[in-house]
């Protein structure tokens, strides 16, 4: 766990600094994949329920994470870009996931321009996902 570099941006978002919010951020930024609420219980199985919930929800309204549906459940994933603007949270980018290793990853080069939306309409959301199989599975397979 890099602690100093989790605790400078949970810091600059002005999200309080607890042990389990510390840890929940380094399991999302050390792996490269998303994370339901059931899978971050099962790698904080003494953490309660609803603290977890909360954390990601925290999370999410300061722009360290995102969520995405994915197979009819929430999933978040690590925000890595600066999303002070807030853009990234509007999903303007590709959500891939993995049917094989189940991994869901940000492709930002694939990306939706929200000013090619025609004038009168405001956007609130979008959802931009895609399905297959990633480069790790592909190589491997190879």
């Amino acid at each position: 766990m890099n602690t100093d570099r989790i605790h400078q941006l949970l810091y600059e978002r002005k999200v309080g600094i607890t042990p389990i919010r510390a840890q929940v951020l380094d399991l999302l930024m050390s792996n490269a994949r998303s994370y339901s609420l059931s899978e971050i219980e099962d790698e904080f199985p003494d953490a309660d329920r609803s603290t977890l919930y909360r954390t990601l929800k925290t999370f999410e309204k300061e722009r360290l994470v995102h969520s995405v549906q994915e197979n009819q459940s929430t999933k978040y994933l690590y925000c890595e870009e600066d999303c002070g603007d807030g853009l990234c949270h509007h999903n303007f980018h590709l959500h891939f996931h993995c049917k094989n290793c189940d991994k869901t990853v940000c492709i930002e080069e694939v990306s939706l321009n929200p000013d090619s939306i025609p004038e009168g309409f405001s956007l609130a959301g979008l959802t931009f996902a895609a399905s297959g199989i990633c480069r790790e599975c592909s190589d491997a397979a190879d």
